[in-house]
């Protein structure tokens, strides 16, 4: 497999070969959100690169032009490890535009978790840490990448996490209005609920999808459903996420709060910025107390007060039952035992048939 996608396509495409911005390009390896994703070798450097080039199509639109290069603008002023770097951008004599980037020895996290499932608590705070220090460097040069999801975030072989593609990035910097308002931008399994719904946008949105990543890892299945955009749209909007101990029943507390505050459906219940969420995701990584509160997308965990492990709620049990339950002693009886209620009410039947007796015997 390599970086950007999972297998070279068959030499049928007509690019192959050719040489673009200096480098020969050899294989199609992906398609990405602004153009076809090609594996190339820079001629002079004799290095593996990415080059991105967009669809003649798609080129004929003025608008789509201007987003393919905002991606490089955007990219190429973020050096940061965690962030794939843009190396160059231009168009050829024959007018295809194109983005040569750093190429990564590694996969995908799509591909990673189909091959492998579910994550571990460890190397899920790892992989998603290292994505928010990527995007800590984004916010603060004040791009919002708007499409966090798994096809987005690289794994080397060595184990570091890169984020890439920044086909969507908004760039707070930029007047140029490229979609119209309330326009939807992202993936509609990663897209923060807020977004065609308010006129601004902010590092939320992005905090949201990695959230839903978060979630993805932990528990290898997607946190929403459908068929279609909107039925997953719908059902971000009315219906309740599963909490985490539906699928790893002995999730801890503080990484249920976590995953839950960056998932709030309300943006201003979220981390406020990166910088918030890194201090709790470098807390879980020491295991260290965390700032998140419980989650108000979720029911209160189950666990008795001071425990760090959340477990599934029973029904029609009291919280003392439960205590109780935990500490491995019987329950107390809360009301009144059966065979006493049985008792009371022979007697009363009794007392009645007395009364009658008496009072016929003294009539007589």
């Amino acid at each position: 497999a390599t970086a950007l996608g999972p297998t070279p396509s068959p030499d049928s495409d007509p690019l192959l070969g050719e040489v673009i911005g200096g480098c020969q390009i050899n294989a199609k390896i992906g398609q990405g959100g602004m153009g076809a994703i090609y594996l190339a070798r820079h001629t002079a450097l004799q290095k593996d690169v990415v080059v991105k080039i967009l669809p003649p199509e798609s080129a004929a639109n003025p608008r789509t032009v201007e987003r393919f290069f905002r991606e490089a603008r955007a990219a190429a002023r973020l050096e940061h490890p965690n962030i794939v770097q843009v190396q160059d951008v231009n168009t050829t004599e024959r007018g295809l535009h194109y983005i040569v980037m750093q190429y990564i020895d590694g996969e995908n996290l799509e591909e990673k978790i189909r091959r492998d499932g579910r994550h571990s608590v460890k190397d899920a705070v790892n992989i998603v840490l290292q994505v928010a220090r990527g995007l800590k460097a984004a916010h603060e040069a004040e791009v919002i990448h708007r499409d966090i999801k798994a096809e987005n975030i690289l794994v080397t072989n060595s184990g570091t996490v890169k984020v890439t593609d920044f086909g969507l990035a908004k760039d707070l910097n930029s007047e140029l209005k490229l979609t119209a308002d309330g326009a939807m931008i992202g993936t509609p399994l990663y897209m923060a609920p807020e977004i065609g719904r308010v006129k601004e946008i902010d590092g939320r949105v992005d905090i949201y999808s990695l959230g839903v990543t978060f979630y993805y890892l932990l528990t290898g299945i997607q946190p929403f459903r459908g068929f279609s955009a909107l039925e997953i749209l719908s059902a971000k909007a009315h219906d309740q996420l599963k909490p985490p101990e539906e699928h790893i029943p002995d999730i801890e507390e503080p990484v249920r709060n976590v995953l839950g505050k960056m998932l709030e459906k309300d943006r201003d219940m979220r981390y406020r910025n990166v910088d918030e969420l890194m201090r709790d995701l470098e807390a879980l990584d020491r295991g260290l107390p965390v700032e998140a509160p419980p989650p108000s997308i979720w029911p209160p965990s189950a666990g008795p007060a001071g425990s760090t492990r959340v477990t599934r709620r029973k029904r029609g049990t009291t919280a003392r039952a439960r205590e109780r339950e935990r500490k491995g002693k019987p329950a107390k009886q809360t009301g009144v035992p059966p065979l006493l209620i049985l008792g009371l009410a022979g007697a009363g039947v009794l007392v009645i048939a007395l009364i009658v007796v008496l009072v016929v015997l003294v009539s007589n």
